[in-house]
């Protein structure tokens, strides 16, 4: 990419940057951030005498002039970049670990790197929504349920059957989804289906399902035990109001929370069809999260796996490190959605009276670290499973960094029995997955078209779209790296 010049002809530099390579940048990033780090955390003298960096206050939006804080993060950086290392130059990557050991790293909420983007604006840019953002796999809903994981309610959405809903589907003599019904207790009164309460483990839990992932998952001849999850006739999931007027249309999965990425939006919560809304109106500033101490954390439980012994620095063991980077994880998105107002955080909109806020508790807390998943007792290949299994989870909001750690470690692999790859066509075998961007032929009017042609050439890229060769024609640190599904490489 073009990085050192680029940005510059203001400045009297040029038109046509040159494209660094992605290990001059390594080399530019690791010697930038060692610098940064080793400046804010010794004394600085000039001419003899010491000085103090001017603090830039409330100026500074992130860490309102702690130095201390950014001498953290600049330092934790470096972590982020040797596990992008690893299978590159593992020595090297563990060399920037022990050096980053010397200096202090993230170590709690107060030095994540919270931000808020701007008090109006939100989150996806050029106006785009969240409307579209699709639903949660039915695999990681699961697993997330099975292991009482509370993230699943800020990383997704309540569905939209709660009690009024699933009564006035009862009124209706309509049937349910069959697997919302099966968490329903309800009983015949004077000939009335009633609802009475949720089966365990009841609310929050019960409001959270998932969709099949397989191609063809929707087509009823092909997969009949998904019919539920599909409304093809669009009757399944509308409810007309008791007048026999106006259907409302229910949705009984749970999308990706729109509420953590777009705050411009206004609420609606689940009513009876026919009933008056319910809405919350009030719009908040948008808040993101960039770097964690539940980030570091799960990268220090990575790196103590994989140096295999080794002296790394760091004195804490896997397990310490993958339970901490949990734990922190849990406490950094219950602050993030209390920052943002999610639906349910705050309150509930009070006519329902079986629904619950979903707001952290420290029991689930404690719940969730005693989990024998995060018990770290069988291979290294096994113990390393659980921990990108961790890191998967905690980048639901981070598309980039999920892809690039599925890239990087193998995993989920195919072969597993925690939380296997999923064949997404199972008619297909072997299909070949892209690990990188199609790149295009420049034209012959594009000022930059030598040096980018220069640069796909030196990288061996070919032009187009085709799997294959996106699969295999790798950026500069991917190319020793282990192919989708196939587990951590230990060498």
């Amino acid at each position: 990419m073009a990085y050192t010049e680029a940005y510059q002809a203001r400045y009297g530099g040029t038109l046509t940057p040159k494209y660094d390579t992605q290990a001059e940048l390594f080399d530019l990033w690791e010697k930038q951030l060692k610098e940064t780090v080793e400046t804010l955390a010794n004394d600085v003298t000039i001419d003899g005498n010491k000085v103090t960096q001017q603090s830039l206050g409330s100026q500074d939006i992130i860490y309102q002039g702690d130095y201390t804080k950014w001498l953290k993060f600049a330092n934790s950086l470096r972590l982020k970049l040797a596990v992008r290392l690893i299978n590159e130059d593992k020595n090297r990557a563990l060399n920037i670990v022990r050096d980053a050991a010397k200096y202090p790293i993230m170590d709690g909420l107060e030095d994540d790197f919270f931000y808020n983007k701007s008090a109006t604006d939100r989150h996806m840019p050029g106006g785009n929504s969240m409307d579209n953002r699709g639903a949660g796999s039915m695999q990681l809903i699961n697993f997330m349920l099975e292991h009482f994981d509370p993230r699943i309610r800020v990383f997704f959405e309540k569905n939209d059957y709660n009690s009024i809903v699933v009564q006035a589907f009862y009124d209706k003599g309509q049937r349910l989804p069959s697997f919302v019904e099966e968490n329903v207790i309800s009983e015949e009164v004077n000939g009335k289906k009633v609802f009475k309460g949720w089966k365990a483990p009841g609310e929050p839990w019960v409001r959270y399902y998932g969709l099949p992932t397989e191609v063809e998952a929707g087509l009823a001849d092909q997969h009949p035990e998904y019919v539920d999850y599909f409304d093809k006739a669009g009757k399944l999931w509308k409810v007309s109001d008791k007048d026999g007027n106006g259907e409302t249309t229910y949705y009984p999965y749970s999308p990706l929370n729109q509420y953590m990425f777009d705050k411009k939006v206004i609420i609606d919560y689940p009513v009876a069809p026919g009933a008056p809304k319910v809405q919350i109106t009030d719009l908040y500033a948008w808040y993101g999260l960039y770097l964690s101490t539940a980030e570091v954390n799960l990268y220090l439980a990575e790196l103590k796996l994989l140096s295999q012994g080794q002296d790394i620095g760091f004195s804490g063991s896997a397990e310490s490190y993958l339970k901490k980077g949990v734990e922190y994880s849990m406490r950094a998105y219950d602050k993030l959605a209390g920052l943002n107002h999610i639906p349910y955080y705050d309150n509930t909109f009070g006519q329902d009276k079986f629904d619950v806020t979903i707001k952290l508790q420290e029991n689930e807390v404690t719940r969730l670290l005693n989990d024998p998943i995060l018990t770290l007792d069988g291979s290294t290949t096994e113990n390393l499973e659980k921990v990108y299994l961790q890191q998967y989870i905690h980048f639901i909001f981070f598309p980039a960094d999920q892809y690039i750690m599925m890239r990087r470690s193998g995993c989920p692999m195919k072969e597993s029995d925690l939380y296997p790859m999923l064949n997404l066509n199972p008619k297909v075998s072997n299909y070949p997955l892209p690990r990188r961007f199609q790149v295009t032929q420049p034209t012959v009017d594009d000022k930059m078209g030598d040096i980018k042609r220069k640069a796909y050439q030196d990288q061996g890229y070919s032009y187009g779209p085709e799997p294959t060769i996106l699969n295999t024609e790798r950026v500069w640190y991917d190319k020793k790296a282990p192919q989708f599904g196939e587990g951590p490489n230990l060498n």
